[in-house]
């Protein structure tokens, strides 16, 4: 059994070693929200020959600790703790992201449906697309991944 395993984990890393890794941080305060979005960024990678590396924080401060590690995209929640004033808001977040580096892709997602009314200035800020968190969820974020040609980037 052990044999067995262990070449299936060796085969598994040789088809990571084959595929683009892309990086990708999931930046929810909703933990439930924040794992979703992550199995969906790995299911989409293995539907397009892309591995992708996923990341989870809680908070802005936490992202903005780990830039240095370089991701390729960040999904950032629009309303990060909205209850707490001392927590960076997703505006502060995606402007000290460009602020690191500008080059980073910044997917802005929101449950609430007034998000669509930012999405200019958001733009401004230089995020690169936004999704609803609603029933469609996983084939829009599919698309924009897709999209952006991430897969044969």
């Amino acid at each position: 059994m052990d044999i067995l395993k262990k070449q299936t984990e060796e085969e598994v890393l040789k088809t990571i070693d084959t595929q683009k890794i892309l990086k990708f941080f999931v930046v929810d305060d909703d933990e439930y929200y924040n794992t979703l979005v992550k199995s969906y960024l790995q299911k989409i990678g293995k539907e397009n020959d892309f591995h992708a590396e996923t990341y989870s924080y809680t908070d802005g401060s936490s992202c903005l600790a780990h830039l240095d590690e370089n991701p390729d995209y960040i999904i950032l929640d629009f309303y990060l703790d909205a209850n707490n004033d001392i927590t960076l808001t997703g505006y502060d977040v995606l402007e000290k992201i460009q602020q690191h580096n500008h080059k980073i892709n910044i997917i802005v997602m929101s449950q609430k449906h007034e998000w669509a009314n930012f999405e200019d200035e958001f733009k401004k800020f230089g995020a690169m697309g936004f999704l609803k968190k609603d029933d469609f969820f996983y084939n829009n974020l599919r698309s924009m991944i897709i999209s952006d040609n991430i897969a044969t980037a």
